[in-house]
């Protein structure tokens, strides 16, 4: 249990401090310059860190095109949206918006099924 509280804490504390040094990096620099800059930057240390991660598993070839899409759109979208909120907004405002996401997530879920649950019904009625 305390490495579980030590490693969210950490994990916390590292969130916090990203943000705030982005807040100091974006004061020079526009946020597409640092997008460039961490983008590729994540990218290696991910590379360096599968094998790693990956040891004794077998890959799913089939379901590469799918990761290697949403891994070039979705990393470079988020990080303009996430530096141009902390720029605009500051990093206590980002940070805590940002942690908001996953709510909203649920909502939309929740909605999308009982819409589908609705019409499913009104379906079988006819």
């Amino acid at each position: 249990m305390m490495p579980a509280i030590i490693l969210a804490l950490a994990s916390a504390v590292c969130y916090g401090l990203g943000l705030t040094l982005t807040q100091f990096g974006l004061r020079d620099v526009p946020p597409a310059a640092g997008a460039a800059i961490s983008i590729p930057t994540s990218t290696l240390l991910f590379v360096v860190a599968a094998p790693i991660g990956l040891a004794g598993t077998t890959p799913d070839w089939t379901a590469l095109p799918i990761f290697a899409a949403v891994g070039l759109l979705f990393p470079a979208a988020a990080t303009l949206i996430t530096f141009e909120a902390n720029r605009r907004l500051g990093p206590v405002m980002t940070g805590s918006l940002g942690n908001l996401a996953p709510v909203f997530a649920v909502l939309l879920v929740y909605w999308l099924i009982l819409f589908w649950m609705c019409r499913r019904n009104l379906f079988l009625r006819v």
